[in-house]
């Protein structure tokens, strides 16, 4: 019987808020299944589930455990825009050779963070550079004295490669994410279906929310920052001449709560808008549960597969969302989608259509569903990474090649200028292939 692969994952655990936090919670079951599984996190407290085939150990950036990580076959890493929940990972990623899982392909925010609140300055703009030219550059540096901020240059400065600087390799879970870095590198990515656990959950009946004369029940949750247009969606309401048939229930952390304080007032929309803050699990699906509507809006998309949409499908509940980015990729008969052009316009003409035909919304909650069981399973996740785990010799002969790569070019361009560069460039690569490639298996 051969051995079980030994695989390394670095990740946020509960009880963190956060969505890659619970994402690995629900991976780690099929994946201790599949193989050995260290779990790596600097939190001095966690709740992950006790599974079989699965250890939980605390680490140091400063100090990354080197005998212990090197006994695994793979290591991966989990990395997201947040800068306090995957900051201490990216530093043990850029000395450990390992896989970078990107759970977003714009990751601006998160080096910006770096830079501005933890000291990351001249690692900050020599990436811009490296990565964005001379342009980059001085975009960094007016950031670093406050003249724009990260969301002004994210998309065109996406810093997405700046995480792979010792990646053997990636995973994306967009198809336009993965096609981008695929142009832009020569490591090999992988796409991945982003997963959640169906274990537990009941999809509600549509009768047992709806009396007559209730209101419909709108939702929002999560971490909302700017881009989740929550001020789109109070003036759309505001607008409707039917709003008092809604109900916006909204949970999780609001970037700026005050503004969406005195909005929601100047509105009129006081008693119709309620803010539950962070709540248990169980308390958010039950919110989700009774709710008619999710809306799950993203303008700019962050290059994120969302946690929170897989999350109200597999409550069976219907959602509206933004015609862009993952979520542009999504089958009609499972969402109603916002044009950005015509935001608040897309939000009033669906909302009252979810008055006068309710049943077309159900009908896609039920599709969507349906697509968490298929294609979005913890369990297809968790044998994926273990495939790509396999293909581990493969990927450090792909890192060297490059690393020797970048390395020849500077080199000889030193020495024979960029013409004689060009003319060596078919040799030098032929024998880079020849000293990088694995060795045949025993």
């Amino acid at each position: 019987m051969p051995a079980r692969l030994k695989l390394n994952l670095f990740s946020p655990l509960p009880p963190l808020r956060s969505e890659i936090a619970n994402h690995t919670a629900h991976l780690l079951p099929p994946l201790g299944r599949l193989a050995d599984v260290t779990v790596w996190t600097s939190q001095e407290d966690w709740a992950a589930p006790d599974a079989e085939g699965v250890r939980v150990r605390r680490f140091r950036p400063d100090a990354p455990p080197w005998p212990a990580i090197n006994e695994a076959r793979a290591t991966f890493f989990n990395i997201g825009n947040n800068t306090a929940l995957h900051g201490d990972i990216f530093r043990v990623a850029g000395v450990v050779p390992g896989v970078a899982i990107l759970h977003d392909t714009v990751l601006q925010h998160f080096f910006a963070g770096l830079a501005v609140h933890h000291g990351w300055r001249s690692e900050y703009l020599d990436a811009m550079r490296r990565h964005h030219g001379a342009e980059g550059l001085e975009q960094g540096r007016r950031l670093l004295t406050g003249g724009v901020g990260a969301s002004d240059l994210a998309h065109r400065f996406p810093l997405t490669l700046a995480a792979a600087d010792r990646a053997t390799a990636l995973v994306c879970h967009v198809p336009d994410g993965a096609r981008a870095l695929e142009a832009r590198t020569r490591l090999p990515v992988y796409r991945l279906d982003l997963s959640t656990d169906l274990a537990g959950v009941q999809e509600p009946t549509a009768a047992a929310k709806t009396a007559d004369g209730e209101p419909r029940r709108l939702v929002m949750f999560g971490h909302l920052g700017f881009n989740r247009r929550l001020p789109s969606l109070l003036r759309a309401l505001a607008e409707m001449p039917e709003r008092d048939a809604f109900r916006l229930d909204i949970y999780g952390q609001i970037e700026d709560e005050a503004e969406a304080r005195r909005l929601t007032a100047s509105l009129g929309l006081g008693r119709l808008v309620e803010a539950h803050g962070f709540v248990p699990q169980q308390d958010l699906d039950r919110g989700i549960a009774r709710a008619h509507l999710a809306v799950n809006l993203r303008y700019p998309s962050m290059g994120e597969a969302s946690a929170s949409q897989l999350r109200t499908w597999a409550l069976g509940l219907p959602s509206l969302v933004t015609r862009t980015g993952w979520y542009a990729t999504l089958p009609e008969d499972a969402v109603f989608f916002v044009e950005p052009e015509d935001e608040i316009g897309g939000i009033k003409r669906h909302l009252a259509r979810l008055l006068t035909r309710p049943g077309a919304f159900e009908a896609a909650g039920r599709r969507g569903r349906a697509l968490v069981a298929s294609r979005h399973s913890p369990e297809r996740y968790a044998e994926g990474l273990v495939e790509i785990a396999r293909q581990a010799p493969m990927q450090h002969g792909r890192r060297a090649a490059v690393d020797l790569a970048h390395a020849s070019s500077r080199a000889l361009a030193g020495m024979v200028g960029m013409e004689g560069l060009q003319r060596a460039a078919p040799g030098v690569a032929e024998e880079i292939t020849l000293l990088t490639r694995p060795a045949p298996p025993r």
